[in-house]
C-alpha cells in the first residue's frame, strides 16, 4: 500500500462508534503491555466514552478528529488535535496533537505520514504558530518519526499507568519550519 491508497477525512458526530472502536483497538494494539487488563479497560472507558467523544466531536473549533481509511474505505487510524493549547513546558499556545494511532497491521504504510501532514496543514490554516505533543519516553520509533517532520524534544512530563511510571517526552515544532 502506498500513501495514495490512504484517504484522510475529518470526523463528525456520526463517526463516534468508528472512533470508539478504532481508539480502543489501536490503544490495545500498542499499549496493552503498559497496563493491567483492568487499568487498560478503565483508561479506554474514560478516553473513548460516548460522553467524552460527543463533547469533542461537537466542538470542531476546539478539537479535530481525523480518520484514515485504506483503499477499501476501511478505517485504519485516527488522530485528535486540540487547538490553541498551552504546551506543558513553556505554556506557549499551539495545536496539541493529542492522539495519532494506527492499527498495528497498518503501521509503516504511510498512513501516519498522511495524518501528520494533514494535521500540520490544518494547524497552519488555522493560524497556529506551533504544534506540540507528548510521546512515551520509551517510544523511540515515534520520536524519530516526529523528528523527521521538524519536531524537537523540549522537555519531559510524568506519566504513569496502573503498572509503571514511564514518563513522556514533550516535542514541539514551529509551524514556520514544518
Amino acid at each position: 500500500m502506498t500513501n495514495t491508497d490512504i484517504s484522510i477525512r475529518p470526523a463528525n458526530i456520526s463517526d463516534l462508534a468508528t472512533i470508539q472502536k478504532l481508539g480502543c483497538d489501536t490503544d490495545a494494539d500498542h499499549f496493552s503491555s503498559l497496563w493491567s487488563p483492568e487499568g487498560l479497560r478503565d483508561f479506554l472507558a474514560q478516553d473513548f466514552s460516548t460522553e467524552a467523544l460527543e463533547l469533542t466531536l461537537r466542538h470542531p473549533n476546539q478539537h479535530q478528529w481525523l480518520i484514515a481509511y485504506d483503499s477499501s474505505e476501511r478505517p485504519i487510524g485516527l488522530s485528535k488535535t486540540n487547538w490553541s493549547q498551552p504546551n506543558p513546558i513553556s505554556s506557549v499556545l499551539g495545536a496539541e496533537l493529542q492522539k495519532i494511532y494506527l492499527l498495528k497491521s497498518f503501521s509503516g504504510v504511510g498512513a501516519g505520514t498522511e495524518l501528520l501532514k494533514t494535521i500540520i496543514n490544518n494547524a497552519v490554516l488555522r493560524g497556529e504558530s506551533s504544534i506540540w505533543l507528548d510521546v512515551l519516553k520509551t517510544n523511540t520509533k515515534a520520536q524519530e518519526f516526529y523528528l523527521r517532520f521538524g519536531f524537537n524534544q523540549i522537555g519531559e512530563i510524568p506519566f504513569n499507568t496502573d503498572l509503571k511510571e514511564i514518563g513522556m517526552a514533550v516535542m514541539a515544532c514551529d509551524l514556520g519550519q514544518a
